[in-house]
């Protein structure tokens, strides 16, 4: 992963835009299931499925399945015992390097790290993430970095929405489509979607420009560190993501009185404006710029 270290508040460091990919195929898969209050233990799982682990402060549980994991979502999700079922989607890494030491935006900052991903890909799947993002809210994160996303998901909703109500702020990559698409935690309201810019300073040809967006950041040929122990050049709106983190917790450093939201605030107003005057497509409120946030 490709996280530099940095944040003066402890945060989630996924590195890398992930992208969620089609649902499990008919040969097995997962499903998450949030069952009503005291029924996960009662409840007669369907045929060829058994209950897996909990997904950190949610509630919800993963239930394993030999069989097709949408029609055991389907079922499960009309039965009077359950409040929602959906498939575990995978998720898969897509940066590409392009191939030595930096120095983070807040580089005194300590991090902490919750591994959601695995395997020479990064893959994982929507309950990992969920568990990272409940887990380092229940550490006390200020700040939370995910340069991931993908299609929406009640289970990522209800995680984002359980750091957003412990005052965290959430930062995560628009995505690399090059399109209006919108990917998710990205696209939802208590999130900052960040897009890239390029060396230079338009938009980056692969960021993602939509309503959502909320303000950009260089993620272009980007130096940074790599899970090899070395270094890598690497491009995405994954690399431009932490660099809006980090301005964000030199913020809430600065003011530790903020709240989120106001942190949030002093960040939209920490630009330069870029493309049309105001908030666009392309750039949000702009270009982030760490001079004006730090005064």
């Amino acid at each position: 992963m490709n996280m530099p270290a940095f944040f003066r508040s402890a945060l989630l460091a996924i590195a890398a835009v992930l992208v969620v990919a089609a649902p499990a195929s008919a040969a097995g898969g997962q499903v998450i299931v949030k069952f009503a209050p005291g029924k996960a233990r009662t409840s007669a799982m369907p045929p060829g499925a058994r209950l897996g682990d909990t997904i950190h402060a949610l509630g919800a549980r993963v239930v394993r399945t030999t069989g097709d994991p949408a029609a055991a979502a389907a079922g499960l999700d009309r039965r009077a015992d359950v409040e929602y079922a959906e498939v575990d989607r995978p998720m898969q890494l897509f940066a590409t390097p392009n191939g030595r030491g930096v120095t983070g935006v807040a580089f005194n900052s300590p991090l902490s790290i919750c591994k959601a991903l695995s395997g020479p890909l990064g893959q994982g799947t929507t309950a990992d993430v969920a568990s990272c993002i409940t887990w380092e809210t229940d550490r006390g994160a200020k700040v939370i970095s995910m340069s991931l996303g993908g299609g929406p998901s009640t289970t990522l909703q209800n995680a984002v929405r359980y750091a957003a109500s412990h005052d965290v702020l959430i930062v995560a990559a628009a995505g690399n489509d090059g399109n209006a698409t919108l990917n998710y935690p990205a696209a939802y309201a208590e999130v900052v979607s960040v897009a890239a810019t390029d060396a230079r300073d338009v938009r980056a040809s692969f960021s993602n420009a939509n309503s959502d967006v909320e303000i950009a950041a260089p993620g272009v040929n980007i130096l940074s560190t790599y899970n090899d122990g070395g270094y890598r050049v690497l491009s995405g709106t994954s690399m431009a993501t932490p660099h809006v983190s980090g301005v964000g917790a030199v913020i809430r450093t600065r003011h530790p009185t903020f709240t989120a939201a106001q942190a949030r605030a002093k960040l939209d107003a920490s630009v330069d404006d870029k493309g049309p005057a105001g908030r666009d497509t392309q750039y949000g409120f702009g270009r982030v710029n760490l001079a004006k946030a730090a005064t």
